[in-house]
């Protein structure tokens, strides 16, 4: 039988020595890292374009005649881009001023009709109807009349059997503008003034000669712009 020195010895739960319990080493978590946030970079901001005059033109060339229409347009550019417009005509030689369209207008063209000679400073202004701000740009026009021009004077006779004699003398005039007026003066061999006609509309004279001889008859029209012109015709009484 065994002795008790061959047993081996249980060992009882007080005996045991227990290695002690590690707690297992976590690994320490990492907040995922953002990338900073970048506020959206902005255009600059463009200042407006500065208001400026983009064309002035006339439907018609210097010069032009007196009562002619010409159609005046004009076109702003800058600014907010919402104009009006107001056109001027001042008469140089006069000082006489003319607003075509009376006040500034959202229409950026108006028809001018002169109905006086001379050089003219024609004028349009652009204003901003946002800002209020105006600009404005000048042209020089010359509006004239068409020039008095003699074509003829007509001399007619009619024989009569008393000792007088009938003439008569006719105007053909061209150019001219408005109503013509004539007036007649004629003059016998000594310079002395037998018939006398003042300014009207009739384009003829009729006079009675009392003797034969050579004449001259002093012709003057002139139309509704003062132009005037003189014409003198020798002729004879037969």
């Amino acid at each position: 039988p065994p002795t008790p020195s061959d047993v081996t010895p249980t060992p009882t739960p007080g005996d045991a020595t227990q290695e002690p319990t590690q707690e297992p080493t976590q690994e320490p978590t990492q907040e995922p890292t953002q990338a900073p946030t970048q506020a959206p970079t902005q255009a600059p901001t463009q200042a407006p374009a500065k208001l400026a005059v983009g064309s002035f033109k006339t439907s018609k060339t210097t010069p032009q005649m007196v009562r002619t229409s010409i159609k005046l347009t004009a076109a702003g550019k800058g600014g907010s881009k919402s104009y009006l417009y107001k056109f001027i005509a001042i008469n140089n030689g006069t000082g006489n001023i003319y607003m075509l369209n009376n006040d500034f207008k959202t229409s950026n063209n108006v028809t001018w009709r002169p109905t006086q000679a001379g050089t003219y400073t024609i004028r349009v202004v652009i204003k901003d109807r946002k800002t209020g701000e105006t600009i404005s740009s000048s042209k020089s026009f010359r509006i004239k009349v068409p020039v008095l021009q003699f074509n003829k004077l007509m001399l007619k006779q009619y024989d009569r059997k008393t000792n007088r004699r009938k003439v008569k003398l006719t105007a053909k005039i061209n150019g001219g503008l408005g109503t013509k007026q004539y007036k007649f003066i004629i003059k016998n061999s000594k310079n002395k003034t037998v018939k006398q006609v003042k300014y009207n509309k009739k384009s003829y004279v009729t006079w009675y000669a009392r003797k034969k001889g050579t004449y001259k008859c002093y012709l003057y029209v002139k139309d509704s712009y003062n132009q005037t012109k003189r014409y003198v015709k020798k002729f004879k009484v037969k």
